[in-house]
């Protein structure tokens, strides 16, 4: 029904003013901004239990997800993969 789009340093962004249903992101290759930013947008309220978050990094990045996300999909497309999180239940 909205769409929020927000050009902010995701490391330090705004408190939410509602928690999203989907996210997506997409930093510099390269720059280890993915986990940082996914921990920020956690602590600033962006993230639910039933958020789904698409995230995109180089295709031979690494990713140690925090404790609180799981993987749900990864796909790669040339240079890019792009990973399909959501917060890890109690049954994952």
């Amino acid at each position: 029904d909205s769409v929020d789009i927000r050009d902010c340093d995701v490391t330090n962004p705004p408190l939410a003013p509602a928690p999203a249903d989907l996210v997506f992101l997409d930093p510099p290759y390269g720059a280890d901004l993915l986990v940082p930013a996914l921990e920020a947008l956690e602590k600033r309220g962006w993230h639910k239990d039933s958020t789904l978050i698409v995230a995109e990094c180089g295709a031979n990045e690494a990713l140690t997800l925090p404790d609180f996300l799981v993987e749900r999909d990864r796909r790669r497309y040339g240079a890019a993969q792009f990973i399909l999180l959501s917060h890890r239940m109690p049954t994952d």
